[in-house]
């Protein structure tokens, strides 16, 4: 296979737009389209990136310093964005997955040998967390500072007002200087350093109190335990290892109790359980649930997800109509696990041409990978190539691109815009394609 490069019409408001589209998703067309307009400034849109995160879960991605610092180097003013990024980090008091970044770009410019970044995050770090931002910074510092980033983070622990202290602190220093005791270099200098001392006299509380408290009986998680958590009006959690104990008789029990059940806290907390473990009876109650509830209704939602494992005309029938007329099309994308059939992936190319909100994208995305798994071949590359296109997750984009590789392979200007990815993921998959390149 080998479908052109996406063309980018040679007009600055458009060279523009597909420079902030890159910079959302992250991918490496960004360094392309600037190699290619020397002559356009993209100093505003890699400021606003440093600044405001694009991941779209940066909890999963992580931050993208790399990424960026390599953009800020080939740019026209790295000078001007840099001074601005100093600026930002020293002003963010609210995102914190901003800040994670804006330590992230300053401590690679102080590797450097950059002073003003390095005076920035020391004096970011000095200034206190933001409220929900505690640990925050501790990484950047660690790493420009050293050991000596270690006390100066035990000074400004010990200094605040926390009434608890977890000694996460400890555990990045231990990560980090491997072979190194940090937590008996913090104690010599305890005697004659108050706030360490009092860092490490709060570390020592919240220590035993964990000690003094009271071991959890763990009980089975059968129908009885998910009755107990239903019954007092909590969620069932929908970890697979524990739903995984649920035998038959359980799930029947637990079915049984879903058609009965009236209540819409207790419907959801059932249902949110069988879209983990197959609901064991015909999915009549489901198909009810699903098409007569509100498209608001996180019921419904759930009703969706627990119908993917039937393979039954009457689910692919809901699909299909919902891709045409249903408010929200994207949650019966699912429907299509059990239920995929020659020509959807050209209904899913249209309804992902037709997504624009980064959420439903993301949903979309999500699970036409899922779908695929089971489905794909050649005639879905049209559709994997357009889901790289507008999604902005790298976690997406990495399954995407194992899918396209294992139907068709990549094609070489995907792959150059893979090793410039700013998901270590994708650019791992770039780097094992070349090696299978090279040994033929």
């Amino acid at each position: 296979m080998n479908e052109p490069r996406p063309v980018v019409p040679d007009e600055p408001g458009a060279v523009h737009r597909a420079f902030r589209r890159a910079l959302r998703a992250g991918i490496g067309r960004a360094f392309r389209l600037q190699q290619e307009h020397p002559e356009l400034d993209f100093g505003l849109e890699l400021l606003r990136a440093c600044a405001r995160p694009q991941a779209y879960d940066p909890q999963v991605e992580g931050h993208r310093a790399e990424y960026l610092a390599r953009l800020i180097d080939a740019s026209r003013r790295p000078a001007w964005i840099r001074a601005r990024v100093r600026d930002a980090l020293l002003a963010e008091h609210e995102d914190c997955w901003a800040l994670d970044q804006l330590y992230a770009l300053a401590a690679i410019d102080a590797r450097r040998g950059d002073g003003a970044a390095r005076e920035a995050l020391l004096a970011r770090f000095r200034a206190g967390a933001s409220a929900g931002c505690g640990s925050w910074g501790i990484e950047a510092l660690l790493e420009v500072e050293g050991l000596a980033g270690l006390e100066l983070a035990a000074q400004v622990r010990g200094a605040a007002l926390a009434a608890d202290e977890d000694d996460s602190l400890l555990q990045q220093a231990r990560a980090r200087f491997a072979g190194v005791d940090v937590e008996a270099h913090l104690r010599a200098l305890a005697a004659s350093d108050e706030p360490i001392r009092a860092y490490l006299e709060r570390v020592d509380a919240h220590r035993e109190r964990l000690r003094e408290r009271p071991r959890r009986v763990e009980r089975p998680f059968d129908y009885a335990e998910v009755r107990r958590w239903i019954d007092r009006g909590r969620s069932v959690p929908g970890v697979q290892r524990l739903l995984e104990q649920l035998d038959e008789a359980d799930l029947a029990r637990l079915a049984d109790d879903l058609e009965r059940e009236s209540v819409p806290d207790r419907q959801r907390s059932l249902l949110r359980l069988f879209t983990v473990r197959r609901y064991p009876r015909d999915p009549a109650a489901l198909l009810r649930l699903a098409t007569s509830l509100d498209a608001r209704d996180e019921r419904r939602f759930f009703a969706l997800r627990a119908l993917r494992f039937f393979e039954d005309p009457r689910v692919r029938r809901l699909a299909l109509e919902a891709f045409e007329h249903d408010a929200r099309p994207e949650e019966h994308v699912i429907l299509l696990l059990s239920n995929y059939a020659p020509g959807d992936a050209e209904r899913l190319t249209e309804l992902l041409a037709r997504s624009r909100r980064p959420g439903v994208v993301h949903l979309v995305v999500t699970d036409l990978v899922e779908v695929l798994r089971g489905h794909a071949d050649e005639t879905c590359r049209a559709l994997l190539l357009q889901a790289y296109e507008v999604g902005s997750c790298g976690t997406c984009r990495r399954d995407v691109l194992e899918l396209l590789a294992n139907h068709g392979g990549l094609i070489d200007w995907l792959i150059e815009e893979m090793e410039d990815d700013s998901f270590e993921a994708v650019r791992e998959l770039a780097r094992s394609q070349r090696r299978s390149e090279a040994d033929g």
